[in-house]
């Protein structure tokens, strides 16, 4: 009796600790490439938000490119993601269960392309969601201002 509950509890140990592991990571980012052609800025501009951390989702032409959680203290979290792409038509699709919001979009991929997408919660001033932009330079964001 005692043997089963040290192990019950010690199961119950590790099943905690790799939660715990799995909310801090960052995650599997599996067509990441450090220099890919496609430079992809995601935002989340979660100063009035109360879920932290978000998670994000995100696929290129259908395969998982970003799977993490964010967050900061500081109100708004900015990460970079480079991927390899081909030149020609692409689709990016992000989600956020916490944030209730999804984009699917479309894209022209050129010889190096940047993105940028942006999440601005819902608030009492209107609805929020994601915002994507894609250009031929780098692409920059205001905390509370989306992308510039």
């Amino acid at each position: 009796m005692y043997r089963k509950h040290i192990a019950r509890l010690a199961l119950g140990s590790l099943l905690l600790l790799a939660t715990l592991g799995c909310a801090t990571s960052k995650g599997a980012d599996a067509l990441e490439d450090p220099n890919g052609n496609f430079h992809l800025h995601v935002y989340m501009d979660s100063y009035r938000y109360a879920v932290v951390p978000m998670d994000v989702k995100v696929w290129i032409d259908g395969r998982p490119a970003v799977d993490r959680n964010f967050s900061s203290s500081k109100g708004h979290y900015d990460d970079q993601f480079r991927f390899t792409l081909a030149p020609g038509t692409h689709t990016l699709k992000a989600v956020t269960h916490k944030g209730s919001a999804e984009i699917e979009r479309s894209f022209e991929m050129k010889e190096r392309t940047f993105g940028a997408l942006y999440f601005t919660p819902s608030s009492k001033a209107g609805e929020g969601g994601w915002t994507f932009k894609v250009s031929d330079e780098p692409i920059y964001a205001a905390p509370g201002g989306g992308i510039q």
